[in-house]
């Protein structure tokens, strides 16, 4: 399991392949800005992932679909030609 800026990170694969964020306590929706968290639903920002909030037994999970996508640390890997 991996850590991103304290938040949990897992990779789903269920109808596509998703990274989902979440706090090790649980993300609960009173610690989150609700302006945040609009602006982020709200703004597509071309060439980034956008986000989809969605809330499971009082816990907030934020998913980004990766599908389609690779790795940053396998394209540091991969030589260039």
């Amino acid at each position: 399991m991996q850590r991103l800026y304290g938040l949990q990170v897992d990779f789903l694969n269920q109808h596509g392949h998703f990274m989902v964020l979440s706090a090790p306590e649980g993300l609960k929706r009173e610690g989150l800005s609700s302006f945040q968290i609009q602006m982020l639903s709200a703004n597509k920002i071309p060439k980034l992932l956008e986000p989809q909030v969605e809330e499971k037994d009082g816990e907030t999970l934020l998913f980004y679909n990766i599908t389609g996508k690779r790795m940053l640390t396998h394209r540091s890997r991969v030589p260039r030609s």
